[in-house]
């Protein structure tokens, strides 16, 4: 069993400090910690330098100067030795040994993410930020350990794919699509050769047939006898006390149908390319753009 302890004053100002910036601390976790082979780091200035010693024993502190060296476990060349660039030289020349720089932020980074954390009493946080640690302290993880490297490379191959799927996809839809406009242009131009611009081909093409039909006296399902002739076919015998028609749109006033027997028309008349309404007591018939 490991014992940490500080001084809680020190400690509360620090958590302070981050809770007025908007960034809460999620955990406390120590710099140094007792774990994994033993490690030398050297660090402070060159007037007060000290020389932290951590491994599975423990994590001691000691001057870094000479007289420390015999407090030191048994070392190898296999030993980590880490020294700040300020007493780097310093400490070369104490241990007689080439160190490996390291800043204190690489440090701190590095012992934020670990799975530490010693948040206890007012520090300790709730269940639901203790859920929500561990969920984040996993996706560090999943975002940073080598261990998870080829899993990421493979979710960026899946992305990818996937982006590169859908805008084939894409690519294949559009040329069908402009296929079709291509076939409804050359229709229009074929049909009526007097067409030469096109700009909206089945509304052209609708106005040349109108045009048409009005030019050989042929009627259309636009026309009010044919209207009024759907209208005759399908709806029960109402008395009308006026009809007015405008453009596309028959409206006759007077009936008294029920929601059902509206329904009703109103399907049936769907059938023959119109769309059939009350409003008040007035029915309202309009056809559709096919007629």
């Amino acid at each position: 069993v490991w014992v940490a302890v500080c001084d809680r004053t020190w400690l509360r100002s620090a958590v302070q400090v981050l809770e007025a910036a908007q960034r809460p601390a999620t955990r406390i976790v120590p710099e140094f910690a007792p774990e994994g082979p033993t490690s030398l780091f050297a660090l402070g200035d060159p007037e007060q330098a000290q020389l932290v010693v951590t491994g599975e024993q423990g994590v001691a502190i000691l001057p870094l100067a000479a007289s420390s060296l015999a407090l030191l476990p048994a070392t190898d060349e296999t030993i980590v030795l880490m020294a700040e660039p300020a007493v780097a030289a310093q400490a070369e020349q104490v241990l007689q040994r080439k160190v490996e720089l390291q800043q204190s932020p690489q440090r701190w980074l590095r012992a934020a993410q670990s799975g530490w954390d010693l948040a206890q009493s007012e520090f300790a946080s709730s269940g639901r930020a203790r859920t929500f640690k561990k969920l984040a302290g996993g996706w560090v993880q999943v975002l940073r350990a080598p261990q998870w490297r080829p899993a990421r490379w493979a979710a960026v191959a899946l992305v990818a794919l996937n982006l590169l799927g859908l805008n084939a996809w894409a690519w294949k839809e559009n040329a069908a699509l402009q296929a079709k406009r291509d076939a409804v242009r050359r229709t229009l131009t074929q049909t009526f050769p007097q067409v030469k611009v096109v700009v909206d081909a089945p509304v052209q093409m609708e106005k040349e047939v109108a045009a048409l039909r009005l030019a050989t006296g042929g009627s259309s399902g636009r026309d009010l006898e044919a209207m009024l002739g759907a209208l005759a076919s399908i709806a029960p015998e109402q008395p009308v006390t006026g009809i007015e028609f405008s453009g596309s749109t028959l409206r006759v006033r007077g009936p008294a149908y029920s929601a059902e027997q509206t329904a009703d028309m109103a399907m049936r008349l769907r059938s023959l390319g119109y769309t059939a309404a009350m409003q008040g007591d007035t029915l309202v018939l309009t056809a559709e753009g096919g007629l």
